[in-house]
């Protein structure tokens, strides 16, 4: 063999082996599967199709997060990716040319998925409801073809469903695209989360590629839910795996953590031990189907003893962000909900919420919600409270602290501080606090808002709802 060919033959061999590498490591990452999305989960086949075609992605940490509340702006750009929709420009005044899914807002909103507010803004930030999403989806399938056929809607709470959104619900039940939540309740006011929405998107893709969604069925399992373990029925019934964090006056604040499957188990074994009766027995859509609308009206009704008692979270997101607002009695409270903490939207962000009469406190940080107890209760000193700085600065993202608090520092910037004494050392420069400092058991005890604000803090004061709170952004 000449050395021409032998090199023709060379080249030829190297192309082929890139091709073919190139071909697998694509393979590998189309088919990459989550730690939190087993086989086994209702979404599973529409969260890995939509992950293959490039809608939606997962995280760096190998998750997907399949409960994690979706937003308006998320779920726009969502829909403009599986719809390929083209490039284009838009001008909401919250959604600028630097917000990272400006390019997907746009290009739902020159298709006409999606419109914005008679301000001129879209509200980006804002959950996503279920009657929004058919709003969305209804107008996107339409770009495909005429999808406009209806179903009478024959849920019980029917009558919630917004006179805007009647008929795109209406038609998302005919093609089988969006059904019942749980039970017989469509729940148009439950925020999506991104495995809903991936399912809705799937759905939506089906029908206008050619096939037919059928009605949605619980996961293969050999037990019926009476046999199930709590972690089975969490992992068969996503859809109704609710979490609410709140704080209940008694003889001195208490975080309580309610989980309502938890309690449909423990229900369920109850009446299955004293009767053994099956008739007795409700399905988790039944019993959710009850419960669920009176445990809502039981949260919402917290505001009125606010901040004696609340509702910290739902599912891992702040109360005020959740599905469970009670956006009607928030309108006629708009003083506490105005000042009801949220989550940060931006990543790195925090809030810690620290209350005068009880040693509890909650941070409220960009990707979940923790909540605590300080060594002691806060000592009123004005519009600032004297509290364990360790405990109540421990959450704080970023936040940095050595010999039980003495030492705070945050985004470069450093506080030392001395036992018993009012002298402490900011970036190298001595400064006289208006309170001495205190160490007990360990922990160094200090004026919070004073303190934060010598390394680049912001707090604020709310002295009607007897709160302060600590930040590291502007509010």
């Amino acid at each position: 063999m000449d050395k021409n060919r032998l090199k023709i033959v060379i080249t030829f061999f190297l192309i082929f082996s890139l091709l073919n590498i190139f071909k697998d490591n694509s393979t590998e990452a189309a088919t990459k599967s989550f730690t939190d999305v087993p086989t086994s989960h209702v979404n599973y086949k529409a969260i890995t199709n939509l992950v293959e075609r490039g809608v939606i992605n997962g995280f760096s940490d190998g998750t997907f997060k399949p409960t994690k509340q979706v937003t308006r702006a998320e779920f726009a750009a969502f829909v403009a990716r599986a719809l390929n929709l083209p490039t284009a420009t838009s001008k909401f005044k919250d959604v600028p040319k630097s917000a990272e899914l400006y390019d997907g807002v746009s290009k739902a909103y020159k298709a006409g998925t999606i419109k914005g507010f008679s301000d001129g803004t879209f509200k980006p930030n804002v959950a996503v409801n279920r009657q929004e999403m058919a709003v969305m989806i209804d107008r996107a399938m339409q770009l495909k073809g005429s999808y406009t056929k209806t179903k009478t809607l024959d849920f019980s709470d029917t009558s919630k469903v917004g006179a805007y959104a009647k008929t795109s619900v209406q038609r998302m039940y005919y093609y089988n695209v969006m059904t019942a939540y749980s039970g017989k309740n469509f729940a148009g006011t439950n925020i999506g989360t991104r495995a809903e929405t991936a399912k809705v998107i799937y759905n939506m893709l089906t029908v206008i590629e050619g096939g037919t969604v059928t009605a949605p069925k619980p996961p293969v399992t050999n037990k019926s839910y009476k046999d199930m373990t709590l972690a089975e029925l969490k992992q068969a019934y996503p859809q109704h795996n609710h979490v609410i964090v709140q704080r209940e006056w008694k003889t001195e604040a208490k975080i309580v953590v309610e989980d309502m499957m938890e309690e449909y188990y423990l229900d369920l074994r109850k009446r299955f031990a004293e009767d053994g009766k099956d008739a007795f027995h409700r399905t988790p859509d039944e019993w959710f189907a009850l419960k669920l609308p009176g445990y809502i009206k039981s949260y919402a009704g917290n505001y009125i003893d606010y901040p004696m008692r609340e509702v910290i979270a739902y599912n891992g997101k702040s109360y005020k962000d959740s599905t469970f607002m009670d956006s009607d009695f928030a309108y006629l409270n708009s003083s506490i909900y105005n000042q009801m903490p949220s989550q940060p939207t931006q990543t790195g962000k925090f809030l810690i919420d620290i209350h005068r009469y009880d040693n509890d406190f909650v941070a409220y940080r960009n990707t979940d919600v923790k909540w605590d107890t300080l060594a002691q209760n806060p000592v009123v000193v004005g519009d600032d409270y004297f509290v364990d700085l360790y405990g109540a600065l421990q959450y704080g993202t970023g936040i940095t602290m050595a010999k039980g608090g003495l030492e705070i520092a945050y985004d470069g910037q450093k506080i030392i501080l001395t036992n018993g004494s009012k002298s402490a050392i900011v970036n190298g420069k001595t400064v006289t606090l208006s309170k001495a400092i205190e160490v007990k058991n360990g922990r160094a005890y200090g004026l919070v808002s004073e303190i934060v604000e010598k390394i680049g803090l912001y707090t604020k004061a709310i002295p009607k709802f007897k709160r302060i709170e600590i930040t590291n952004f502007l509010r």
